[in-house]
């Protein structure tokens, strides 16, 4: 995966211009200002305005729920982390969106780099992803209330079920156990949401042993 402007209450750049990021590896990329776009919006508004897009956008918010900065990196299957802003520390929120493609078709629940990514940053206690399409949802990596979080343990288990293929094999256990189940062939959505059940499963094991809670929840109606 990977400010409004001042006239408008945002904190951060106005917009439109571009700095350096990170990607889920730690490399230098470049990052696409875009915070003057969605100025004044809530994370709710935030994240619905990106849920239909082609390419993947990301936004930072503040502890009060401000938005520091939003960007895209132009790319359909990961978004840069904006860490060159200069008022990256102050985020403790990630938000961004997984396009629906051919790989996802649905948009998938929350990646192995994104859960590296909400390790890496000690600022971090929330990662969020927002998909699109029938039966699909909104997925929350957060830290417990009253819990400390263990980053450097959940970008450790995140890199560990990567290298072993953890949330595959458990996606793929539950996709064959749906289809013994129901005794025919599935759809394309219903692999892809058992499939998603089984990795929710895994996120929600590794997030309970490092401090933090793994949440689905259904996207907004509007």
């Amino acid at each position: 995966m990977g400010g409004r402007g001042s006239s408008s209450g945002a904190k951060g750049g106005s917009g439109g211009g571009k700095f350096s990021g990170t990607n889920a590896q730690g490399q230098a990329r470049v990052f696409y200002d875009k915070t003057q776009e969605f100025a004044g919006m809530s994370m709710h508004e935030f994240e619905n305005a990106i849920r239909s897009r082609p390419h993947e956008y990301i936004g930072g918010f503040d502890d009060k729920g401000n938005l520091i900065v939003a960007g895209t990196s132009r790319s359909n299957g990961s978004v840069i982390v904006p860490t060159g802003h200069p008022e990256f520390s102050k985020i403790t929120t990630l938000t961004h969106n997984h396009p629906s493609d051919s790989r996802r078709p649905l948009g998938g629940t929350l990646s192995e780099a994104d859960v590296k990514i909400l390790g890496r940053y000690g600022n971090l206690n929330s990662m969020r992803a927002v998909a699109n399409g029938r039966g699909e949802h909104s997925y929350i990596m957060q830290q417990s209330y009253g819990k400390t979080a263990n980053h450097a343990g959940i970008m450790s288990a995140a890199i560990k079920a990567e290298k072993s293929g953890q949330l595959t094999r458990m996606g793929q256990a539950a996709v064959a156990k749906f289809q013994k189940n129901v005794g025919r062939p599935l759809t394309e959505s219903e692999m892809n949401r058992a499939f998603i059940g089984g990795m929710k499963n895994a996120w929600s094991a590794i997030a309970r042993q490092n401090g933090f809670d793994y949440v689905r929840l259904k996207k907004a109606p509007w």
